[in-house]
């Protein structure tokens, strides 16, 4: 499992630059496994990874100490496949390929295809591991080779169907078989019991000389042959986005309907058309019911003066904008600088204010004692003085004199105790 995560954490920023249409979508396989050699399998949907991984130099050369050695593909998707019909015999398949290297960037594979060579000619495939170039290829629909032009169509593989493994039998699959045996290909026998590398070739089908799963069987021909003639009945069992090549041997009634396909698909595909159609008409330079009009020097020269004054104003505003951006920048910045400027001022003033408090309760919490001792020193003072007096009037005063002195004692400790306080919320801020 950790391989998996530092092979994707590996590649994932190259993946997405090189495919940024995927936007944040989440990079990984659908299923992974490891077979019974010891290799790392894994299986995804997306045509873009699969592309991506299909190409050695975006694998890293080992991950934990481990090596990894890609086991590339042969081909790729079908989606991705171009059929170059009719190619000269004279031309090998290297040569093929080095001409259209030089004119294709992302070419992937190319081989003849078996069973389309005669005496003349034959077909051949080519995988593109670029969809831009495979979509440029379909639009023009034709290939050089040496100068000349060949046909090039969308490659449609030929229908498939499942032959179980355990029987050998189409139709079904090893989990649903009801086999006793496991049905060696070659004799039919038990491939369970015995050595069946060297056995002797003999379809269990049809006692011909052949594999039990080759598709040149009658069994399988006649199965394949009522395959296609249910899917011409029931078209709508064939997913939307695919279609299938129907060989020449099962085309009945139509030799040139070769193609095999969802009608839901068609109908999509005619009303695109008619879209298309609609737009030409409105269009007088694409119309379908008259000649195309080329458009003389004069009206060229009149487009490409419009052309221009548009792509004028285009610059203008974009000038302008440049400079609205420049002044805004500017301004931000002036601004900017004065807001730091009066917070600097501030601060310093806040530091100066600090200052100042800290003298102030410095000088008041050092007198403040003093003068309360002085207070506490001139009652007493005045209570010997008023013991010695025998005069009641005097006595009368000192002691109203002595009252005061105690309440401005009282108060003198109050405001000092009040003062700390203050003083320790303050600092605590």
């Amino acid at each position: 499992m950790a391989v998996i995560q530092q092979l994707f954490k590996y590649i994932e920023v190259d993946f997405r630059r090189n495919y940024p249409h995927l936007g944040t979508k989440a990079a990984g396989f659908q299923h992974w496994w490891i077979n019974r050699n010891g290799d790392l399998m894994g299986i995804t949907k997306c045509i873009d990874m699969y592309i991506y991984l299909c190409d050695s130099k975006h694998y890293p050369l080992s991950i934990n100490n481990i090596q990894l050695k890609p086991i590339l593909p042969k081909h790729l998707p079908v989606q991705l496949s171009v059929l170059i019909k009719f190619v000269d015999n004279y031309i090998s398949v290297d040569e093929v390929k080095t001409e259209l290297e030089g004119q294709f960037t992302k070419i992937f594979a190319i081989v003849d295809i078996f069973g389309s060579k005669n005496m003349r000619n034959r077909h051949v495939r080519m995988d593109l591991a670029s969809k831009s170039e495979y979509e440029n290829i379909l639009n023009s629909s034709k290939v050089s080779i040496f100068g000349q032009l060949y046909d090039a169509y969308e490659f449609l593989s030929p229908q498939k169907f499942l032959i179980c493994s355990k029987c050998n039998s189409p139709g079904h699959t090893k989990k649903n078989c009801i086999c006793d045996i496991e049905v060696c290909r070659r004799c039919g026998s038990d491939r369970l019991n015995g050595d069946h590398i060297n056995c002797i070739i003999k379809c269990h089908h049809c006692e011909g000389a052949h594999l039990s799963t080759n598709y040149v069987c009658p069994i399988l021909t006649q199965y394949r042959k009522d395959l296609v003639a249910e899917l011409k009945r029931r078209p709508d069992l064939i997913p939307e986005d695919v279609q299938l090549f129907i060989p020449g041997e099962y085309r009945v009634n139509d030799k040139n309907n070769r193609i095999l396909g969802n009608n839901n698909n068609n109908n999509l595909k005619q009303q695109k058309l008619q879209e298309y159609n609609n737009y030409t008409n409105i269009n007088p330079w694409m119309s379908g019911n008259s000649a195309l009009t080329i458009p003389t020097y004069k009206q060229h020269q009149e487009f490409s003066l419009k052309m221009k004054l548009i792509n004028d104003e285009l610059e203008e505003i974009k000038r302008e904008h440049a400079k609205d951006k420049i002044s805004f920048k500017r301004r931000y910045d002036n601004q900017l600088k004065k807001t730091n400027e009066e917070i600097d001022i501030l601060k310093t003033q806040i530091k100066i204010q600090n200052e100042m408090v800290k003298d102030m309760y410095t000088a008041v919490i050092e007198i403040v004692p003093a003068i309360h001792q002085t207070i506490i020193a001139l009652g007493r003072v005045i209570e010997m003085d008023n013991s010695d007096n025998d005069n009641e009037s005097i006595q009368l005063n000192y002691n109203k004199i002595l009252h005061e002195l105690s309440k401005t004692s009282e108060m003198v400790l109050d405001r000092t105790d009040l003062l700390q306080k203050h003083h320790e919320k303050l600092m605590g801020v």
